[in-house]
């Protein structure tokens, strides 16, 4: 009897030590009946643009998969304000999720700028598996502390583009305007002879129209949404000048506002918002291509020789960027090794 009484109390120990395990993990997730939560997206680029493509497919997800309870209505072409100041939107709650290019936040994305570096991603399908790599390997995670990833994309690698002058080799650079995009790029520019300029995209065809800059870095889908083929007409290929991301953030704060079921409908449509993207974005490279040459842009490339002296001319800026990414207190040096192998691989 007393075995049988032990055993009885046994069970019911057990019963409240599992009880007071469950309830507090569970608690997060309960909110009141009919509760719904209003989300704002703002985005720097035009509704249409691929890069909105994936984001504008998962917002719809999380509505139909919320019965409604979550909306997030979209501000496209920077209704909600400057891409410049995207992260400063998200920290303030003037929006909850934002799209903005890493490239003009290369300080506050030291890892993540790791694409920069030139004749690295050789296209946008290796730079996006890059970035998921990095974000399982926990190298991202000092710089999206404040921040939950909703879609992470990498764009494809740009080249140069210019208005009045063809260019084939470096020496014909100096003296150049051109525009640059991060900090990285700008030491490939200046490597190769060229005064880098600093132009945010949405000024980017004003400062090539009026003179401003020369020429400008780019990636083949930029020159067709910013409407540079416009205004421009010689277009150099090279090995990759650099590579970047267009990444959607949403605040830490929303994302613990949300209860825990809305938050895993969330991260389900984000894997899948991935393949979503790369499929989109390689038809907007193709697409883009054909634009330009239906302009009549001049497309040219350099030659074997030429490709092998920028080659040169880039030796050095790997180790400046992984000693001074090491020196800010971010994983450069794992990155970079964890970088490379993904593009061993996608050799392979």
């Amino acid at each position: 009897m007393k075995k049988l009484f032990s055993i009885k109390l046994l069970i019911l120990i057990i019963a409240g030590l599992l009880v007071s395990y469950v309830v507090p993990t569970v608690t997060p997730a309960q909110t009141p009946a009919g509760k719904t939560f209003n989300l704002k997206f703002a985005s720097w680029l035009p509704q249409q643009e691929a890069m909105n493509y994936a984001t504008n497919l998962w917002m719809k997800g999380v509505e139909e998969r919320t019965n409604g309870r979550v909306k997030v209505t979209p501000y496209y072409g920077e209704t909600l304000g400057k891409s410049m100041n995207s992260l400063d939107m998200l920290r303030t709650g003037v929006c909850d999720i934002a799209l903005f290019p890493t490239i003009y936040f290369s300080k506050q994305f030291r890892v993540l700028d790791i694409l920069a570096l030139p004749g690295l991603v050789p296209n946008r399908t290796v730079g996006t598996e890059i970035i998921y790599t990095l974000l399982r390997q926990d190298l991202l995670k000092k710089e999206l502390a404040n921040y939950r990833p909703v879609v992470m994309q990498g764009f494809d690698p740009g080249f140069l583009v210019f208005s009045k002058k063809k260019v084939t080799k470096a020496e014909e650079l100096k003296g150049m305007k051109v525009r640059f995009t991060s900090a990285t790029t700008k030491m490939a520019l200046e490597a190769l002879g060229a005064t880098p300029v600093s132009i945010p995209g949405p000024e980017l065809f004003s400062a090539l129209n009026t003179g401003i800059v020369d020429g400008t870095t780019v990636s083949p889908a930029f020159v067709i949404t910013a409407k540079l083929h416009e205004i421009t007409k010689y277009v150099v290929w090279g090995n990759s000048l650099f590579c970047g991301a267009n990444i959607v953030l949403m605040s830490q704060k929303t994302w613990s506002s949300l209860p825990v079921d809305v938050q895993l409908i969330m991260e389900e449509l984000s894997e899948k918002a991935k393949y979503d993207y790369l499929e989109i974005g390689q038809k907007a490279d193709v697409d883009a291509l054909n634009a330009m040459k239906a302009a009549g842009m001049d497309l040219s490339r350099l030659s074997p020789e030429e490709s092998k002296k920028w080659e040169k001319l880039f030796k050095g800026i790997e180790d400046q960027w992984v000693s001074e990414t090491q020196a800010a207190g971010f994983p450069g040096k794992e990155a970079l090794e964890m970088t490379k192998k993904v593009i061993e691989r996608s050799q392979w």
